[in-house]
């Protein structure tokens, strides 16, 4: 042995969000609690909620118990975002080098 003990490890009911969410309502915007990432729900098959991104793309699947985030705080925090999204490179200073 190095002497080099891993810290406690976690399981994955510890893992799992606190308050998963059940989205019900087509194209509602919900978090993937694993990756973090947004999408819109496109439906429940199979006990696995099938979401797509919300700039189009491939739907992914999730497990119900990992969907995560009341949608109107979402929302808030999209909106929020979206106000700061009027700067892109084209508004940013150019480099005079």
């Amino acid at each position: 042995m190095t002497g080099h003990q891993p810290t406690e490890a976690r399981t994955l009911q510890e893992l799992l969000p606190a308050n998963p969410y059940e989205p019900s309502a087509f194209g509602e915007l919900v978090t993937d609690g694993r990756t973090g990432q947004t999408g819109a729900y496109m439906g429940t098959w199979t006990g696995l909620v099938h979401l797509r991104p919300l700039r189009g793309g491939e739907e992914w699947r999730v497990p119900l118990e990992w969907i995560t985030e009341d949608p109107t705080e979402l929302e808030a925090k999209l909106r929020e975002r979206n106000r700061d999204s009027h700067l892109t490179d084209a508004h940013l200073p150019r480099d005079a080098s």
